[in-house]
């Protein structure tokens, strides 16, 4: 993204909204992106010491965990849903997760938890305007179908949401900081 604004930046001034839209596009390859997309997540939020958390908390739920027939976060969440509505899935399940099973059971697994859940509810709320234009019925089923999956398995899915944060903190970076290398010029 800095390539892209160095490159507004040393345009003239007078060249307005439809030049910068030109310069957008051209940036891009034609290819008809938004400008401006709030389904992003900066890299420096996935830093060494939230990331070694992370993976420390949930090696430790792991543990716990005696249903290995079962996974949360694998390629049926991601079924139908494509590379770019992947943040906004990302999203629901981020939102579940906090709502639904960190936050009842912060009480568990210290001392890693309350860091974790403040990294998690952070990057929850840079991504509150995170929307998709059109039907996301598609992803809302495949949300739904987790959230039933961890009901279903009552305190053993809880421990497992858990479990797969090492998964979930993989497929948040992958799906809503890697959308920012389309702003790069190649």
């Amino acid at each position: 993204m800095a390539t892209l604004q160095k490159s507004v930046i040393s345009f003239p001034m007078g060249l307005g909204a439809s030049g910068l839209l030109l310069m957008a596009l051209m940036a891009h390859g034609g290819a008809a992106l938004p400008i401006s997309s709030h389904c992003r997540l900066d890299e420096s939020n996935f830093t060494s010491y939230i990331t070694n958390l992370t993976f420390m908390l949930a090696k430790e739920a792991n543990s716990a965990d005696n249903n290995t027939d079962v996974r949360l976060i694998g390629k049926e969440l991601f079924h139908g849903v494509n590379d770019e509505e992947r943040c906004y899935l990302m999203k629901h399940v981020l939102n579940f997760t906090l709502k639904e099973v960190l936050f009842p059971r912060s009480d568990r697994f210290q001392p890693y938890m309350q860091q974790v859940l403040s990294f998690l509810d952070k990057l929850s709320n840079n991504l509150s305007q995170c929307h998709i234009e059109g039907d996301d019925q598609h992803i809302q089923r495949n949300v739904q179908q987790l959230k039933d999956t961890v009901n279903q398995l009552g305190e053993s899915g809880e421990i497992k949401a858990i479990g797969e944060l090492d998964l979930l903190f993989m497929a948040l970076r992958t799906a809503c900081v890697s959308s920012q290398q389309t702003w790069k010029m190649s």
